[in-house]
């Protein structure tokens, strides 16, 4: 997945943005050399790497970080779906980071913060051994001293993808299965006029689970808005940018799809501002280059900030990203 790190004025209203993605970090310790099928590769700044790689395969890379130093590592997918996997000190994995949603194509990026100063060291591979021959190009993309707010963010997302995983995250559903089923459990008679796409997810959260695991599940939620919100203010970041689904937007049905792929990419970038609480504008901005289909961002501010949303997405949209002109078909 990709992180957009660029901040900067929001047209005429003054405030700070930050383009964001999901993108992974890991506070790492030195990782000393392990054992591989293939050599290990040292990756410096300004230095790219695009290699061909086959299902199965596995290559090996190094980057050298003094303590406290910040590294972005990007591996672009060329043909080919690849995983990130972080090493620690002992050899085994720390970290998986996979966007499984760009498929053959698009990002994976890893943020580093070092503690120590030495090798640092990651595989890029393929899970599957029967996917077709491929290439990617792995490449570090800034390297920098580490800033507080990198480190509240490392905290923040760290806790993120180290959970990150399907009981987690039904774990984290059920305080929002709680609040849903509180609104349409009025219609609970009423289940065959829901489309498929609702019925199933009405049906699904009728039993929300022991009380325990959702005050544990509340708990959770008001720690990670408190982590965002440290982590906002210690950047001097007023508002974030980030794309509201990772890809165009899909072909038009009838009603909602049935199933609910795994994870929903729907949701995907927007669940942790439902968990929040924070006050998103959802803006169109143009059409995708290969698809022709609508794209669009998302305008988040912390609690309390619905003005400030609602006043830069005005600006954003006079400004910056005004509505795709779409002709209209004439007789």
């Amino acid at each position: 997945m990709t992180e957009m790190n660029q901040s900067y004025k929001a047209c005429d209203s003054g405030w700070v943005l930050r383009c964001v993605g999901v993108a992974s970090l890991l506070l790492l310790s030195w990782a000393a050399p392990v054992p591989a099928q293939e050599p290990t590769i040292a990756l410096t700044v300004g230095q790219p790497i695009a290699r061909e790689m086959r299902g199965g395969e596995q290559h090996t890379y190094q980057v050298t970080l003094n303590a406290g130093q910040y590294a972005r590592i990007a591996v672009e997918q060329k043909g080919i779906d690849v995983v990130v996997v972080l090493l620690g000190a002992d050899g085994k994995p720390q970290l998986q980071v996979d966007n499984n949603l760009s498929g053959t194509r698009g990002m994976e990026v890893v943020l580093l913060l070092a503690e120590v100063s030495g090798p640092y060291l990651f595989n890029v591979g393929s899970l599957e051994k029967d996917a077709s021959a491929g290439r990617y190009e792995v490449r570090i993309e800034d390297v920098r001293a580490a800033t507080e707010a990198d480190r509240i963010r490392v905290a923040a997302e760290r806790s993120y993808f180290e959970k990150l995983g399907r009981e987690w995250l039904l774990d984290r559903f059920r305080s929002r299965r709680v609040d849903f089923w509180a609104y349409h459990e009025q219609f609970d008679g009423r289940a065959d006029e829901y489309r498929p796409f609702l019925r199933s997810v009405t049906a699904a959260v009728r039993d929300a689970g022991p009380a325990a695991a959702y005050a544990r599940a509340q708990q959770e939620r008001v720690a990670l808005t408190g982590i965002w919100e440290r982590w906002m203010a210690a950047a001097g970041i007023d508002l974030l940018l980030e794309a509201t689904i990772p890809g165009p937007a899909p072909e038009r049905t009838i009603g909602y799809t049935p199933e609910l792929p795994n994870p929903d990419p729907h949701i995907l970038l927007t669940f942790a501002w439902n968990a929040t609480g924070f006050p998103v504008a959802a803006l169109p901005a143009g059409l995708g280059a290969r698809s022709g289909l609508p794209v669009g961002v998302s305008l988040i501010g912390p609690r309390g900030a619905e003005a400030e949303v609602v006043r830069a997405g005005i600006d954003l949209q006079e400004h910056a990203l005004a509505p795709p002109a779409v002709p209209y078909a004439t007789p």
